[in-house]
């Protein structure tokens, strides 16, 4: 072999490894460009994911503070009921008082008979007196019961409006 051979075959070997290089070389930059491609996506699947994320986080904060400010307004309204069902009470007790004192007042005068009224008046004015006296008492305490019953059945009504407050509360604090 001459040496002029031997140049042409190192030199084919020489083309022939770089050539194989340069394919190398251009299928590493493929496979690179690919995987940027690749991240590139799931960066954007991550970005966005983040995204939905802070928006679920938003939501549930503005959620609690929902609940929380309904929280405030239900307690709020079990104090005003709260006052108003010892208002109540302390006015049925006022009037159980009074009607006993009436119903008392009442019974001892059943004792005494129109007969006793018609003798003991001094005359027919006086008389007439007494009787619109009696009548107007009972009157009175025919109010008084009423109003009695219809105070026991507002303080009924303010209890079971406060205890649904409280469910209402509870509710709110589960959510």
């Amino acid at each position: 072999l001459s040496f002029s051979s031997l140049v042409l075959i190192q030199t084919a070997l020489y083309a022939q490894t770089d050539a194989e290089k340069y394919q190398e070389i251009t299928k590493k930059i493929a496979e690179t460009q690919a995987k940027i491609e690749e991240l590139q996506t799931t960066e954007r699947d991550l970005s966005e994911q983040i995204v939905y994320i802070n928006s679920q986080i938003k939501l549930t904060e503005l959620r609690i503070e929902e609940a929380q400010v309904k929280i405030d307004q239900l307690e709020k309204e079990i104090t005003t009921l709260s006052f108003r069902i010892s208002y109540i009470t302390d006015s049925v007790d006022r009037l159980e008082k009074l009607l006993k004192q009436r119903i008392v007042a009442t019974y001892q005068q059943s004792f005494i008979s129109n007969l006793e009224i018609l003798i003991t008046s001094q005359d027919f004015s006086d008389l007439i007196l007494r009787l619109q006296y009696l009548r107007e008492v009972q009157e009175n305490d025919k109010k008084l019961l009423s109003s009695l019953l219809e105070t026991k059945s507002n303080y009924a009504n303010q209890k079971d409006e406060r205890e649904d407050k409280q469910a209402q509360i509870e509710e709110a604090k589960e959510k």
